[in-house]
């Protein structure tokens, strides 16, 4: 894994967050605004014409789409039901005053990636505003380190090796 970008992101996530608003729905749109952000810098490095992405104007859901088709090494499923969950919400917040169903869709989206916590992070942090940070900080993570894998010398062969065998890509992580 890169640890350069990694600890930067991690720093870019923490200091984005608006923890001390205690304001989820602030906490959601950044939230995906960071999860865009490293989902359309991952296009980026990996086309030869970065320039041209950015005049295709490509959707949220468009970048994310494009990511799951050119990653090397794809996060477990949850996260891209996560980021689609997280995009959901985002469009709702952004679309309507008093969004819709909103109550049930953040929730679906904190109880999918709360069954990923092994590390007990959601007992930690409460309060609702807490649990949707901490759900999008998962999210953002796990995307973070897939993305940013970058394996060398024989870890590198054995995996390009398995993905060439099967013709699928190499799955990390969790379940699939």
């Amino acid at each position: 894994m890169d640890n350069d970008h990694s600890q930067e992101d991690f720093r870019k996530f923490w200091e984005h967050i608006p923890w001390a608003s205690q304001n989820e729905m602030l906490i959601i749109l950044k939230g995906h605004l960071l999860v865009e952000d490293i989902l359309r810098e991952y296009c980026a490095s990996e086309v030869k014409f970065p320039a041209e992405l950015e005049k295709a104007k490509l959707t949220f859901t468009q970048v994310a789409q494009l990511v799951r088709a050119i990653q090397k090494y794809p996060p477990p499923q949850w996260v891209w039901g996560a980021i689609f969950k997280l995009n959901a919400l985002r469009n709702k917040l952004a679309h309507k005053l008093i969004p819709e169903d909103f109550e049930k869709q953040k929730q679906e989206f904190v109880n999918l990636v709360g069954v990923e916590d092994e590390g007990g992070l959601f007992a930690a942090f409460p309060r609702d505003f807490e649990q949707v940070a901490v759900a999008i900080f998962m999210t953002y993570t796990a995307l973070s380190i897939n993305l940013r894998f970058k394996p060398q010398g024989l870890l590198a062969a054995t995996l390009l090796a398995g993905a060439s065998a099967s013709s699928e890509p190499v799955r990390m992580g969790g379940d699939q």
